[in-house]
């Protein structure tokens, strides 16, 4: 049984009488606010291994949770889950295959399991407050509602598949770990928006939709080069993800919008495609779409010539079709693909320097500072300051520059969501050993110099300052770069002791 219980007290005072006296209750005018919440969850689990002659290994459990965050009419939710693996190395009747390839070790392993995520606590029961209303001249306390509660709330619940192996060959110099995974969450907790008719305000959490994630894990590592006095350990990490919300869990539903997209509704939750992926509705162009009532027919930003061009309003700005059904898919606002590559070159056990390398890509972000610096009340970015831009050479660089000004004078365009693909130097270090005759001397059993920088360099046709960073932290799956401080280049250096 595992209980969660909080409580915080907190206490105001204003007007002290005398710069010696501290106390609350001394005070003019005091006020005090208590807040209390507690979770119980009480859980069965089983579990039972099974080997068999040392390379043959079994594992199957299940787990049962009742919760007090649970709904009435729900009561308690089984998790099972099964694992086994296979070390192959250790099969004679493998052992010609595993020589072969000199194969040290090599373990296939797969596995199957259910897991789940509670409602926060007083999530399902319908509760009220009491608070002070004034009718008139008279002011008096009342309840008033908290939350509306929902007696069909249950756990989140995910289900997962793993499959994968390890291996290691040539004296363990080089080795791999690879897994592919499909995981898929349904009964996703979710607040959603009280129907006004019901006399209660707010949301309630209810448990809505499926998403699917799936993708591979792959670890490569060795030893390229072992000498007496030179040695060089490397590691590549890869990793993709593919996410999918399946369904809402609601007939008929295809659209929602993520809560607190200040700049623009850019993003939305769609079936069939990423989780907050970016969905805006590509320009009209001559010839190609129907022409917009609001479209000049006259001047010098009329459709003159049926070639494609932007359909443009009188005063030069592009114009976009209205409404969800007008909208193109962009791109994920999460990476759907993932590399690192670390080094440690070790010169004669005294030096060893370590350097790791990031790649995040297959994302977009939407560039709000860029938006609003190019725009034309701004006329503050490199490319309305680019003389390549204000003195075009060729016709294409024509068009490209009379696009840019018809976004420039738009609301949100598919100009302003970027690709976030970028490799970073993560990290750089360098590590001294003292030699042990020295470090015996100031009475210490090791001592070693370390100076490393992190975020020392950045590659990117991202055209903002840094595509990690994101102004909202990804709440709610937002991925706006809106002025967002980029992340910081550090330096440091430090003496480790050891006695």
């Amino acid at each position: 049984m595992i209980a969660d219980s909080r409580e915080r007290l907190d206490a105001t005072g204003i007007g002290l009488g005398a710069p010696d006296v501290t106390l609350v209750n001394l005070a003019q005018r005091s006020t005090g606010a208590e807040v209390f919440s507690e979770n119980n969850s009480v859980g069965y689990y089983v579990q039972e291994q099974i080997g068999w002659r040392e390379r043959l290994y079994l594992t199957g459990a299940v787990r049962a949770d009742d919760n007090s965050s649970f709904g009435t009419n729900f009561d308690v939710i089984v998790y099972p889950k099964v694992s086994v693996s296979y070390i192959l190395s250790e099969e004679p009747a493998a052992k010609s295959f595993t020589d072969a390839l000199r194969l040290n070790s090599l373990k296939l392993r797969g596995a199957w399991g259910q897991a789940g995520r509670a409602p926060t606590a007083y999530s399902a029961p319908q509760t009220y407050t009491v608070d002070r209303v004034t009718l008139g001249a008279a002011t008096g306390s009342a309840a008033r509602t908290s939350s509306y509660g929902n007696p069909d709330l249950k756990p989140e619940k995910g289900e997962e598949i793993e499959l994968g192996f390890e291996a290691s060959a040539f004296n363990d110099r080089v080795g791999a770990d690879f897994t592919y995974y499909n995981k898929t969450t349904s009964d996703m907790l979710q607040p959603v928006s009280i129907a006004p008719s019901t006399g209660f305000l707010g949301t309630r959490l209810t448990n809505l939709g499926e998403v699917n994630n799936s993708g591979v894990e792959l670890s490569l590592f060795g030893t390229p080069v072992d000498r007496p006095n030179v040695r060089w350990d490397a590691r590549i990490n890869l990793a993709t993800n593919r996410n999918e919300l399946v369904s809402f869990g609601i007939p008929g539903k295809v659209v929602e919008n993520p809560s607190g997209q200040a700049y623009g509704v850019v993003q939305q939750h769609r079936p069939g495609y990423p989780l907050g992926g970016f969905w805006v509705a590509p320009p009209l162009r001559c010839g190609v779409d129907a022409m917009a009532a609001n479209a000049a027919t006259t001047g010098p930003n009329a459709c003159r010539y049926n070639q494609g061009e932007l359909q443009l309003t009188a005063a030069g700005g592009a114009i976009f079709n209205g409404g969800d059904s007008a909208r193109r898919y962009m791109g994920s606002s999460t990476p759907t693909r993932e590399m690192g590559f670390s080094s440690t070159v070790t010169l004669f056990r005294y030096f060893r320097l370590y350097g790791l390398v990031d790649y995040k890509g297959g994302f977009h972000v939407f560039n709000q500072q860029e938006r609003s610096r190019c725009g034309a009340a701004n006329d503050n970015c490199w490319r309305t300051n680019d003389p390549s831009a204000r003195f075009p050479t060729t016709a294409a660089d024509t068009i490209r520059n009379r696009e840019f000004a018809a976004y420039r004078a738009s609301g949100v365009a598919p100009e302003w969501i970027q690709k976030g693909d970028f490799f970073k130097l993560r990290e750089i270090s360098l590590t001294v050993e003292a030699p042990p005759q020295f470090v015996s001397r100031v009475g210490a059993q090791s001592m070693s110099l370390v100076l490393s920088g992190r975020n020392l360099a950045l590659w990117s046709d991202y055209e903002g300052v840094d595509p990690e960073v994101n102004s909202y932290g990804g709440r709610n799956f937002v991925r706006v770069d809106a002025y967002a401080a980029p992340m910081m280049r550090r330096l440091s250096a430090a003496i480790n002791l050891t006695y």
